[in-house]
């Protein structure tokens, strides 16, 4: 019976390795996706170039300001997925304990399950909650260099130059 509880623990230590390590490196897949032209062109692509057009066109201000927009939606999901990171971690700390009571050597497989798991990628589900932020603020900026493209340049290439890239590319739609 206990390998039963053990399989299904080794199989949960490997579903929160994979939660844990995909939301653990999503900042460096905003900040590395967000800088790359070519990526963002080809999800300007994907979405269709008048669509997003006419979809940004819509957009407004909702939070004071076109840079607050962009701030949040840069900061919150990230910030949800850190909440998502820490509560697998203990997840899996509590899953740990058990493991060891059940049988220290076995609390050891669930260990080395939990850490083989950090070399694969990020899960898609991931990479589409950046790229759904990544979506709105690129929206943001669309919108706002349509009515202050003094005010949006300097934002996003001085105040905030991570952004920078992203600007150009959006700026640079026809």
């Amino acid at each position: 019976m206990s390998w039963l509880v053990e399989t299904v623990i080794g199989f949960a230590a490997l579903l929160l390795g994979n939660v844990f390590w995909s939301t653990v490196r999503s900042g460096s897949f905003q900040r590395k996706f967000i800088g790359d032209a070519d990526e963002l062109s080809r999800f300007i692509t994907l979405i269709g170039e008048e669509k997003f057009k006419c979809e940004s066109i819509t957009i407004q201000p909702a939070f004071g300001s076109y840079s607050n927009n962009i701030g949040l939606f840069l900061y919150s999901g990230i910030a949800a997925l850190k909440k998502t990171r820490n509560l697998t971690g203990i997840g899996f700390i509590g899953l740990s304990i058990v493991g060891f009571l059940i049988n220290p050597m076995f609390a050891a497989i669930n260990l080395c399950l939990f850490f083989i798991v950090s070399f694969m990628g990020i899960h898609s589900y991931v990479k589409n909650a950046v790229v759904t932020d990544i979506h709105s603020v690129m929206s943001n900026i669309y919108k706002w260099n349509k009515e202050d493209p003094e005010g949006c340049r300097r934002f996003c290439s001085e105040e905030k130059p991570y952004l920078n890239t992203l600007y150009h590319v959006i700026v640079g739609l026809k």
